[in-house]
């Protein structure tokens, strides 16, 4: 089961900076197969660009190359910290973003903080010919909505529980224990900590402390709080531990993101390193 949702919508400003038309789907949207939050293109024109920073924020991501001599697609779990990811210069991508409550069936070699060839979506020759004779956003969306919802495409059957924890974990901006969500679901806590990871890649305690990452930045960035509003609303101990989250997922102090992201620079991680 897909619960609804509009409470999470992580950020990515290294994506966002070369992105030039993306669509969000509304909240119906969400009663298809698949939870889509994103749908997105682009494509780098200088070598400058060709790696590009991507933040943690437990979604699940798809990735049609659309490289005329060697199209293919790619697929991957949440990073765990910023990490860059290469792509080539002068090609279209079109993208896909997920909630992790996706039921999709995944490859069994994908692990989190990796990204890899689909040889699922690759095998989809006619899907991927249709998206290169007519590369645009509108087209690549109807088509993939498309194929979700033909026979070709399958998902995995995921516990009710998972959905329901994760939907807890947004609207709590990941300040909820394990615990809490054990005894919600009715299962102990070495049950649904081993579930939980298996259907995500993620521990719950990790999964929640990305969730409160990506919540908090909306806020640094959005609603210009200052230090002390963040650590207060959203349950850190203090701005030290603030600090050390924020370079731990992302190597920069949350002033140093805001000044980044606000001009519009946001820096290499060998320029941070």
């Amino acid at each position: 089961m897909i619960l609804n949702s509009n409470e999470y919508m992580p950020l990515q400003p290294g994506l966002e900076q070369i992105t030039f038309r993306y669509w969000k789907p509304p909240l119906n949207h969400f009663q298809s197969k698949l939870p889509v939050i994103l749908f997105y293109e682009f494509k780098i024109n200088t070598p400058d660009h060709e790696y590009v920073s991507i933040l943690p924020d437990a979604c699940v991501e798809i990735i049609f190359e659309l490289n005329p001599s060697k199209p293919t697609a790619l697929i991957g779990g949440s990073v765990l910290k910023n990490k860059e990811i290469r792509f080539l210069s002068g090609i279209q991508y079109f993208g896909i973003r997920l909630l992790p409550e996706y039921g999709i069936k995944l490859p069994d070699e994908l692990i989190i903080d990796e990204t890899i060839p689909s040889s699922f979506f690759v095998k989809q020759e006619h899907l991927i010919e249709q998206m290169l004779m007519d590369n645009s956003l509108q087209n690549c969306i109807r088509l993939f909505n498309h194929f979700i919802h033909s026979d070709a495409f399958t998902t995995r059957n995921v516990p009710e529980f998972i959905p329901y924890s994760i939907q807890q974990s947004y609207l709590n901006r990941g300040n909820i224990e394990i615990n809490q969500l054990a005894e919600k679901t009715g299962y102990t806590v070495q049950y649904f900590r081993k579930k939980f990871e298996q259907y995500t890649g993620i521990t719950p305690k990790l999964f929640n402390r990305i969730i409160r990452f990506q919540s908090s930045l909306n806020n640094i960035l959005n609603q210009n709080s200052n230090l002390l509003d963040i650590v207060e609303e959203y349950g850190y101990y203090d701005q030290a531990h603030l600090i050390r989250e924020y370079r731990k997922f992302n190597y920069l102090t949350p002033l140093q993101v805001k000044k980044t992201i606000k001009r519009n620079l946001y820096p290499h991680i060998s320029e941070i390193l």
